[in-house]
């Protein structure tokens, strides 16, 4: 019969089986193994030094590229002892690997500071196309946090605006982007560009004398109905019936609440 002392014990990982095992559940991309209750006591900055590490020293790619992806989920800041910050970047941005770059770009752009904009740089002149768009992607989210013009400048791009991404700092300072930048934006092809920009120019009331041809003119729904209430609001004589054949709606009650709301 086992003693009391005997079925007290603990029964802990070596340190070994401990690396192994997080290294396995790192790349468990579709998230269906179990084993994170080993590591339920570690604390935050243990957690952020094993996945630098594998993001820096593994050799393997999906290894490397699913650390930093962690990294990314987690908002983790970068406060490693033992390798500065712009040298951790400087490693995992110059990864042989496209995944692996790309994925630190992500990181980048979503704790990386005005001081890291240097190092993202030099990553749009990647001779990977994706390594390119998403280093112009990292520095919109970076100068959205400082710089919201910028930030919309950047979003403007040929390349972003397709992706109908607007930086989430941008949105929060809407008051702060320049007029030419908005009205810039409502010559776009993207309708998230063009419904941001026509929204924030008509809160300002600074839409132009031209809601009418633009109404008649724009492919975008969400669109023409902020142009036909500024049109509305402003006394302008609305040839209703050319307009409603430009809209498309189900019923008179869900024009009226389309309206409302635009």
């Amino acid at each position: 019969m086992a003693s009391n002392e005997h079925c007290d014990r603990t029964l802990n990982a070596t340190p070994l089986e401990e690396n192994r095992l997080f290294r396995k559940l790192v790349s468990d991309t579709y998230n269906v193994m179990t084993g994170w209750f080993w590591f339920q006591n570690d604390k935050k900055d243990r957690i952020a030094f094993r996945l630098f590490r594998l993001a820096v020293y593994d050799q393997e790619e999906v290894i490397r590229a699913s650390a930093i992806k962690m990294l990314s989920l987690g908002g983790i800041q970068l406060k490693a002892a033992w390798i500065t910050k712009l040298g951790l970047l400087e490693r995992i941005l110059a990864d042989d690997a496209a995944s692996v770059r790309k994925n630190a770009l992500t990181y980048v752009g979503i704790v990386g500071t005005l001081e890291d904009l240097e190092l993202v740089d030099k990553a749009l002149s990647d001779t990977v196309p994706s390594i390119r768009l998403a280093a112009l992607e990292a520095k919109a989210s970076i100068s959205g946090r400082s710089d919201p013009n910028e930030a919309f400048s950047l979003s403007l791009s040929p390349l972003i605006a397709p992706l109908k991404r607007i930086p989430e700092d941008v949105g929060t300072r809407a008051t702060e982007l320049w007029q030419d930048l908005l009205f810039k934006a409502l010559h776009q092809n993207d309708d998230t560009l063009r419904t941001f920009a026509v929204k924030e120019l008509s809160r300002r009331g600074e839409l132009g004398s031209d809601v009418i041809e633009r109404m008649l003119t724009d492919s975008a729904q969400e669109v023409k109905l902020i142009y036909l209430r500024e049109a509305l609001e402003r006394g302008i004589d609305v040839d209703l019936e050319a307009t409603l054949k430009t809209l498309s709606f189900t019923n008179s009650d869900h024009f009226r609440y389309l309206l409302i709301r635009a």
